[in-house]
């Protein structure tokens, strides 16, 4: 699995982040995700009060298994980080790597807290522990 940053300026690897997530997206109930212009912009535009960095988890046939949105404030709660993370259910047996990958990424910018929200289709024996808010040391 190679893990990766994403750069802005690719209009490719835009148009692949953006196709997984809609793929994902189609999964869950409610499930939605930014158009490709919208990512775009995002992705190329510096805030003053977030980080938002892209990242994404390939297979070495460059087949994605999961995105992440990670962002970080710049101004406030100087102590979390929040990750919009899209994994395809076939996959997510596979994607522990990454998300170590995000928690020490998150160690590494002194956050001691790494917020993500979870969607899971109903009837998901496997899905997250409901209400469960755990620190990226793995303490509640």
């Amino acid at each position: 699995m190679q893990i990766e940053e994403l750069d802005p300026a690719d209009d490719a690897g835009l148009a692949a982040f953006h196709e997984h997530e809609v793929r994902v997206a189609a999964t869950v109930p409610y499930g939605t995700a930014w158009t490709l212009p919208e990512l775009t912009v995002a992705a190329r535009t510096d805030d003053p009060w977030t980080a938002r960095t892209l990242l994404w988890a390939r297979l070495d046939d460059g087949d994605v298994v999961a995105t992440c949105q990670l962002e970080v404030p710049l101004r406030d709660n100087l102590e979390t980080a929040w990750m919009t993370l899209a994994t395809a259910p076939e996959h997510r047996g596979s994607v522990g790597p990454f998300i170590e990958h995000l928690k020490e990424r998150v160690r590494s910018l002194g956050r001691g807290r790494l917020e993500c929200s979870a969607k899971w289709p109903p009837g998901d024996d496997e899905g997250p522990d409901e209400g469960r808010h755990v620190g990226i040391d793995g303490r509640d």
